[in-house]
């Protein structure tokens, strides 16, 4: 039914994000052909979409949220877009949910945000999951500056081979 209500002509882009916004609780996360073009479509109509998606990113159904966040993170020219993603991702990233774990900190990783540091900090330091801190190294990686490089030296010492490995 969504499909067919963005394809009426008569529709204003507006009036077209709710139905978009809506189908991304049907699609499974990351493998829906129908979610993903939503997502582009909502990437598309830029900060229009950000009142759209922050409530999904926040609420309770993980699939949406999922989707939700990946737009968000794209939209990257946006403050509050930046704002809502880095947010969710700070509070999802210690979910008990392996995927919500992995897409939260691959999001992270994707960050340019500074303001992102001590949480990456923090991540690194306490995060139980080997997979959530070795992705933390990658987002580090990317950064400069002496705080990131004693966030990686210190990452040298992690239990995991992999995510020493990562920060070598």
């Amino acid at each position: 039914e969504s499909w067919w209500k963005i394809r009426e002509p008569e529709l204003s882009e507006e009036e077209k994000l709710p139905a978009l916004v809506g189908s991304l609780h049907l699609g499974t996360p990351f493998r829906s052909r129908w979610c993903d073009a939503a997502c582009n479509l909502l990437y598309e109509a830029g900060e229009a979409s950000v009142p759209y998606l922050i409530p999904l990113a926040n609420g309770d159904d993980r699939n949406a949220m999922l989707w939700a966040l990946r737009t968000l993170s794209s939209l990257s020219d946006c403050e509050d877009a930046r704002r809502a993603a880095l947010e969710t991702c700070l509070r999802e990233i210690f979910s008990e949910d392996a995927l919500v774990r992995q897409a939260s900190a691959g999001t992270l990783s994707r960050t340019a945000d500074e303001s992102a540091l001590p949480a990456l900090a923090n991540v690194l330091e306490t995060s139980p999951h080997a997979d959530v801190r070795e992705r933390t190294v990658f987002a580090l990686q990317r950064r400069e500056g002496d705080q990131a490089v004693a966030l990686l030296k210190a990452a040298l010492a992690d239990d995991e081979p992999y995510v020493r490995t990562r920060a070598a």
